[in-house]
């Protein structure tokens, strides 16, 4: 033994790491594949999910709010909750047991009217409320510019122009995610 040398007995052990590397090497292409799997089977499970939520967001009873006839600043709340059914607000659902809560803000008079769907019908409130899902930033004289349509049509594409022109402003503060399975992709033409 007198004879070996310190890479003679060190080339056993070398030997035997190298083929745990090679072993590991040949064991991650499968590793790989199947976090690859995992992931695509969460992304899909998502995706089917949030198109549930949608599908089920069409198929709602639209709830009956009748359009306002004599306009007055103690009846502009009802007219909004009038334009935000038109457009299919009704439709939102809760997540996790969470309600959609849309939040308009009329930026000359710094006011705030709250919308709170629960059971396909909209809850509205002149108070400002926490954690909304999306603020609509607009102002009071458009809101009343609504009162020329004639049809769901109409508000619709009159809104659409105003969004388009930076007249209304929709910022989301919650996930796309989110958003999407509570059903906020139903009102996906508005933007």
């Amino acid at each position: 033994m007198a004879g070996n040398t310190e890479d003679e007995l060190t080339e056993p052990i070398e030997k035997e790491k190298d083929d745990k590397e090679e072993k590991s090497r040949k064991d991650n292409p499968k590793k790989k594949r199947k976090k690859k799997l995992i992931y695509l089977s969460i992304f899909i499970v998502i995706i089917i999910i949030a198109l549930a939520m949608t599908l089920f967001s069409i198929h709602v009873n639209k709830p009956s709010v009748s359009k306002v006839s004599e306009y007055s600043q103690s009846t502009f709340i009802y007219e909004v909750e009038y334009y935000l059914v038109e457009l299919g607000f009704y439709k939102l659902h809760p997540f996790f047991e969470e309600p959609p809560l849309v939040e308009i803000m009329l930026l000359e008079k710094d006011k705030t009217i709250s919308a709170l769907v629960q059971e396909n019908s909209l809850i509205m409130s002149d108070a400002e409320r926490e954690d909304p899902d999306i603020s609509i930033y607009t102002y009071e004289n458009i809101i009343k510019s609504l009162r020329e349509a004639d049809s769901k049509v109409e508000i619709v594409n009159m809104v659409k122009r105003y969004i388009k022109n930076d007249k209304i402003v929709i910022v989301p503060h919650k996930q796309p995610l989110k958003l999407a399975l509570k059903g906020y992709l139903s009102l996906a033409y508005l933007l």
